[in-house]
């Protein structure tokens, strides 16, 4: 399928989504060819899936609880990451602290 089409397509539903029946994500195509030789054309009915996260999201609860899941486990592992930082940040003044010590007494 040329790609100016499926945009053609994509488009169009986008423009016309309140109008159209069936589920968001689904594309239905009618195309028409025409064969010279015979003179004759013929209809092709083509369905293309368009996924959109945020379509799929809304409307799919399970969906939407694993999304919401991910969500929180991504900031918990920012934070856990931004802690580990921290505690190696101090864990090295730690060390410097007691190398410093650790200096006077051996003198």
């Amino acid at each position: 399928m040329p790609a100016p089409v499926l945009e053609a397509a994509v488009n169009a539903s986008e423009t016309s989504a309140e109008a159209m029946a069936g589920p968001p994500n689904l594309l239905n195509l009618l195309i028409e060819t025409e064969n010279n030789q015979e003179s004759e054309s013929s209809i092709t009915h083509i369905i293309a899936i368009n996924l959109r996260l945020a379509e799929i999201e809304f409307a799919d609860a399970t969906v939407r609880a694993g999304r919401n899941q991910i969500r929180n486990l991504e900031v918990r592992a920012r934070s856990l990451f931004r802690e580990y930082l921290k505690k190696q940040r101090e864990r090295a003044v730690a060390e410097a602290e007691a190398a410093w010590r650790a200096s006077w007494f051996d003198g």
